[in-house]
């Protein structure tokens, strides 16, 4: 027990460090299940993970985030990193990219993104989109994640 409190500290000071989150590390049959919550623009964005023989385990999934949540909340505004992305899995780094057309409205035709934003309080479907409306910064995010998906 002391060598997982040890382990939480830890991860909790890294998260602080890193993000400047507040997390709330919690130890479940053996595991440490980090809840963090950052707030960004008055958006709040959720991650659980938990380390399990000394990875991180995420757990961000279109299953279980928050109706209010981003993949990545800043990729209409910041140009996009390695350090960004690097953690995401393939399906995560689809649903980031394709947030980039659902903040424009863009109306998704597969069921798995028209269910995964229809389900978002920010989403609000209008159509086709013109990329000519899209930003630099994010015309570069769509082609970088997608390099990676």
């Amino acid at each position: 027990m002391k060598h997982n409190l040890g382990i939480s500290l830890l991860i909790s000071s890294i998260c602080l460090v890193q993000i400047g989150c507040s997390s709330e590390p919690v130890v479940n049959n053996n595991n440490i299940v980090i809840k963090d919550e950052t707030t960004t623009n008055n958006e709040k964005i959720r991650n659980d993970n938990t380390v399990q023989n000394n990875q991180v385990i995420k757990e961000n999934s279109e299953n279980n985030a928050p109706n209010n949540y981003y993949i990545i909340s800043y990729s209409s505004s910041q140009y996009l990193t390695y350090d960004d992305i690097r953690y995401l899995s393939k399906e995560e780094l689809a649903l980031a990219r394709n947030e980039i057309f659902a903040r424009h409205g863009y109306t998704f035709d597969k069921a798995k993104y028209k269910n995964y934003f229809s389900s978002q309080q920010w989403y609000t479907p209008i159509g086709k989109v013109d990329m000519n409306t899209f930003s630099d910064i994010e015309k570069y995010n769509i082609n970088f994640i997608k390099s990676y998906e």
